[in-house]
């Protein structure tokens, strides 16, 4: 080979990357947001290629004269610099590669133990997660086949995936119910269905909520108060003032606000939802605490006569809204919540 042929090899080598040179420094430009790093490198990125294309004259230039080891000198180090690029991103590839398969294996072999010591806690999690989606027949067979298991859950010391951390099977599908404030489903109102299947399937083999809070969870509740209830839902006929505070969209520009026309119904229960306090509680709390005026749905009734009955002033999951509202809203004499809360 000659000695220009070689030069030419090199330098077609070390082209390669002053092409992606370019993109190099809009990827570093867009993700280097630590103020404190120097920017030292985004300068070498950026004039990377204007010095790679004159090391590529001056060994031209050295040849023309008689200095070959010079220019093949010169030309080597865009190509070790391509060499260098191309070595540093394989081994990142096939180090992220390998870590996929490697947490892929691990993945299924904990899987397989949910399988194996939770039939049913797996065929609930299967009929959402898996792919494709486990049939709800098949889980109502799982849970007619293993009835003893219906409340097995998982030992917190195994080391397993963090989705099984929500207690027993019952917890897992109630929890993932897909079911609006109003009893309307989210999505399909088939898979809604399918849910309470199973929900009705585990209760008459006598399963129930965990006590590691789930029991205490006032969504949690109604949710399972829901999916067990065989009635139509009329709310709005036996307690309009309920009916309003579950449905009210502030979000659209949607106006609260009491009247004489609801005084007869501040405290009056409704199957599904309770007292207005409890109602208004069981938005703020399905909401996360974050819808901005949810708090004034419970205060506004209180200040006029609104009270718990005695069975929702006794249940934890509702104490345990109303602390977390009174934290929130601390300037607030908040009832039923005493000052050293």
């Amino acid at each position: 080979m000659s000695i220009k042929m070689a030069l030419i090899v090199l330098q077609s080598v070390g082209g390669l990357s002053i092409l992606v040179s370019p993109s190099v420094l809009i990827f570093a430009l867009c993700f280097w947001d630590d103020p404190h790093a120097p920017e030292y490198p985004l300068y070498l990125i950026g004039a990377y290629p204007f010095a790679g294309v004159g090391l590529f004259l001056f060994s031209w230039l050295a040849i023309s004269r008689g200095y070959k080891v010079l220019a093949i000198s010169i030309s080597a180090i865009p190509a070790l610099v391509t060499m260098i690029v191309i070595g540093v991103v394989g081994k990142i590839v096939f180090v992220e590669h390998n870590n996929d398969i490697a947490n892929t294996i691990e993945q299924a072999k904990k899987l397989s133990e949910v399988q194996s010591e939770s039939p049913v806690l797996w065929a609930v999690w299967c009929e959402d997660n898996c792919r494709p989606p486990m049939p709800v027949e098949q889980v109502l067979q799982t849970i007619e086949t293993n009835p003893s298991l219906v409340n097995t859950t998982l030992p917190d010391s195994k080391d397993i995936p963090e989705w099984w951390s929500q207690g027993t099977p019952l917890d897992m599908t109630v929890d993932m119910l897909p079911i609006k404030l109003d009893g309307s489903p989210i999505g399909d109102g088939r898979r809604l269905q399918d849910r309470i299947r199973v929900v009705r399937a585990m209760v008459a083999h006598g399963a129930h909520l965990s006590s590691n809070g789930n029991d205490n969870d006032l969504v949690i509740q109604w949710k399972l108060k829901m999916a067990l209830n065989d009635k139509p839902n009329n709310t709005a006929s036996e307690n309009p003032l309920v009916w309003r505070i579950i449905t009210t969209d502030w979000g659209k520009g949607g106006d609260f606000s009491l009247n004489d026309s609801d005084k007869p119904f501040l405290s009056k229960r409704t199957q599904l939802y309770g007292t207005p306090l409890n109602a208004a509680m069981l938005r703020s709390r399905m909401n996360g605490y974050d819808e901005v005026d949810s708090d004034f749905f419970y205060y506004t009734p209180f200040r006029v006569g609104a009270r718990l009955s005695k069975e929702e002033e006794r249940d934890p999951a509702v104490s345990a809204v109303l602390k977390h509202i009174a934290a929130k809203n601390s300037n607030i004499q908040w009832p039923y919540v005493s000052s050293s809360q």
